[in-house]
């Protein structure tokens, strides 16, 4: 068995991509200047829009995927030490037993009625 202790700095990415979410916000930037620049003014307001919605985006990707060398980052070098995990077992309540009547079948064969009722996909004649 593996074990990896808390802050073992060792461990593949164990450090946030702080590159790639300065990538995302100059390829931002420079959707913005090219969107002032390129874009007719009746159409800015929803290159705007696009350009903002995509940047949320990527932020939300960029925040998932770094999200466990985020939570390493708050943990001090003693921690894996100082963490204690209780563990409460607790009986679950049995599920209520539902009663119901009990099904009588009424024949034998392809005239068998439930309780006197036809039974569905019954064509026989009443």
């Amino acid at each position: 068995m593996n074990v990896i202790r808390m802050c073992d700095d060792r461990r593949p990415g164990a450090r946030p991509r702080w590159g790639v979410l300065y990538a995302i916000l100059a390829f931002v930037a420079a959707a913005l200047v090219g969107v002032e620049t390129f874009v007719p003014a009746s159409a800015r307001m929803a290159m705007h829009g696009v350009v903002v919605a995509g940047l949320g985006g990527a932020m939300l990707w960029w925040n998932r995927s770094n999200r466990l060398a985020l939570d390493q980052l708050e943990w001090c070098a003693c921690a894996s030490a100082a963490v204690r995990v209780r563990v409460i077992a607790s009986a679950r309540p049995a599920a209520p037993r539902i009663r119901t009547a009990p099904t009588v079948l009424v024949g034998r064969g392809p005239d068998a009625r439930v309780g006197g009722v036809s039974a569905p996909g019954d064509t026989a004649r009443r």
